[in-house]
């Protein structure tokens, strides 16, 4: 690097790091983010709305002291990946998180984000997870004739689970399928997570475990195919829990308002969760899985939501208001054919 260049880096990277008190705070990477509004357009899907996305990302800095204080381009990098992804960051539907890790941002999904990028990737049909308890019947024999049944008790109490799955039904025909024991997600989840101790894994153990059947299965099981969907869900897939980080000249150019490109954005991983406080109820709300079925894009899709176990134990009114929406949806896919 030459001094005018590092000079250059220098003083932008000062002025992005600003960070000043009373109303101001944080005042810099708020412009460097609207800046790159445009760009957030191009990344997100056509049914994004980019001015809202924009939004989402301002008010979660302005909801996160440590976020703020994070090396402004690792923000950007992740908010680019976020809305590559078509995730929303930081929300209530707990798609994503751009949660901070020492100095620098992370871009992690959370599992109702793996399970949108896995609808939307055109590669499955139908999906399902769940965790496995002492009173369930369950069946597993592996091999090319494979077993799996799975019946949870539901006229008493389940007992303590021993077993996580995910598994879908590819589009064309066939099946993948995870199944991993107590005993090896939590090998897992302290191989893995630095926050294994206190963060999610002791308060929301369940949703921890099953993000990681359905990262597993997104990431060893589901078809390698070469088109654009499949290729970008694989690309955000293998970038879920990275520090992202941005070249000299992306940084400078930022800064006056050029455009990034996320495929330019090189990631390392750091192996890091989504922190307690992102965290609410595990229970997806009605308003998840009626974006689903409105971005399904067949019949076979949207039946394959509302007979997800997740649909189902949905609460009377909720899950009736996805029925409905399932039953508009397949409706108007008839009215296409």
């Amino acid at each position: 690097m030459d001094d005018q260049t590092k000079e250059m880096k220098d003083s932008v990277t000062t002025s992005l790091q600003k960070q000043s008190g009373g109303n101001g705070e944080g005042a810099d990477i708020y412009a460097l983010i609207k800046k790159q509004t445009p760009g957030f357009k191009m990344a997100l899907p056509k049914d994004f709305d980019a001015d809202r996305f924009t939004r989402l990302v301002l008010t979660a800095l302005r909801g996160s002291e440590k976020l703020r204080s994070c090396n402004p381009a690792s923000v950007l990098a992740a908010v680019m990946l976020s809305a590559q992804a078509g995730l929303e960051p930081n929300t209530p539907l707990h798609e994503a998180s751009i949660i901070p890790f020492g100095r620098e941002a992370t871009f992690q999904i959370e599992y109702r984000g793996f399970l949108k990028l896995v609808w939307n990737s055109g590669l499955v049909a139908r999906i399902d997870y769940d965790k496995v308890c002492e009173n369930d019947h369950f069946v597993h024999k592996k091999g090319f004739e494979e077993v799996f049944e799975h019946e949870p008790l539901l006229k008493s109490d389940r007992g303590k689970a021993y077993a996580y799955y995910a598994q879908a039904e590819l589009i064309g025909g066939g099946r993948a399928l995870i199944v991993k024991s107590l005993d090896d997600v939590k090998k897992h989840a302290i191989r893995f997570s630095k926050s294994y101790k206190k963060g999610p894994w002791q308060t929301d153990f369940d949703s921890m475990a099953i993000k990681t059947c359905l990262k597993e299965l997104c990431d060893k099981k589901l078809p390698k195919k070469t088109t654009n969907e499949a290729l970008k869900f694989h690309n955000i897939v293998a970038r879920d829990g990275t520090v992202s980080k941005l070249t000299d000249h992306q940084i400078s150019a930022s800064e006056m308002g050029e455009l990034l490109k996320t495929d330019e954005i090189e990631s390392e991983a750091v192996y890091e969760d989504v922190p307690e406080e992102t965290k609410t109820d595990t229970a997806a709300p009605p308003e998840f899985f009626i974006t689903q079925i409105n971005q399904a894009t067949t019949k076979k899709a949207v039946d394959g939501i509302l007979n997800n176990n997740a649909v189902q134990a949905l609460g009377k009114e909720a899950k009736e208001k996805v029925d409905k929406a399932g039953m508009e949806r397949i409706k108007e896919l008839t009215a296409k054919e």
